[in-house]
């Protein structure tokens, strides 16, 4: 949601440029949280949806069964290479932290590569995992290049 203020100033007390600069900055502030709320919410609730009962609210994994997300040096390494496992399921051993994992993992093709994309970003940005900004144009490109 984007809320608009409006800002009397007195055109006594500050320059043309002050006025300027403070609504470039308004613009700026107000167009880029609210689209990245947007985004880390749908994410969120992707993750939920389709990722959390199996590796936990908080990334933790479950037991031998699913590994975790928070930490993974698996993930951190490849994070784009997830995006493949989401849309086509994972099958086999896989090594995570030093520990190997052999439960699959089902595949979710009816995501779309943006709500694959959100559920990157939620992931490498949550539970101390610090990846940065996934775009849905690296995840496209990644997507034509997974094996089924």
């Amino acid at each position: 949601m984007v809320y608009i203020y409006i800002i009397t100033i007195s055109t006594n007390f500050y320059s043309m440029r002050s006025k300027v600069v403070l609504l470039f900055t308004m613009l700026i502030f107000c167009s880029c949280s609210s689209e990245t709320i947007v985004k880390s919410h749908e994410g969120k609730i992707l993750y939920q949806k389709h990722c959390e009962a199996c590796h936990g609210n908080m990334g933790q994994g479950f037991e031998d069964l699913y590994p975790p997300l928070s930490g993974a040096d698996y993930f951190i390494a490849s994070p784009l290479a997830a995006a493949c496992y989401m849309r086509n399921g994972l099958q086999g051993k896989i090594r995570v932290n030093q520990k190997e994992y052999e439960m699959e993992m089902p595949a979710f093709p009816q995501l779309s590569a943006i709500e694959i994309t959100n559920i990157l970003n939620y992931i490498g940005n949550q539970w101390g995992n610090r990846l940065g900004y996934i775009s849905p144009a690296q995840v496209n490109e990644k997507l034509k290049t997974c094996q089924n």
